[in-house]
């Protein structure tokens, strides 16, 4: 809820640097939270092994990156 909450947030307030500042920082703390509790929950699912939980953390970690780099093209337009 809080993931969805903020991102809305984000996109309404792109113009107030605070707001993108303070809500990026909130939604880090939401999605960090999220994504333990779906790679546990697609383990539970999926009978995948090593290799495939490296491309899993590596694609989110590309995600979270991806990310930060819209909101500041984002500011930065």
């Amino acid at each position: 809820v809080g993931v969805i909450l903020v991102q809305c947030l984000l996109l309404i307030f792109y113009t107030s640097c605070v707001f993108l500042f303070i809500g990026t920082c909130v939604l880090g703390l939401c999605i960090s939270s999220v994504f333990p509790s779906m790679l546990a929950f697609t383990e539970d699912i999926l009978d995948y092994k090593g290799c495939a939980t490296t491309v899993l953390v590596t694609s989110a970690s590309t995600g979270e990156m991806m990310l930060q780099l819209l909101v500041g093209s984002v500011r930065h337009v």
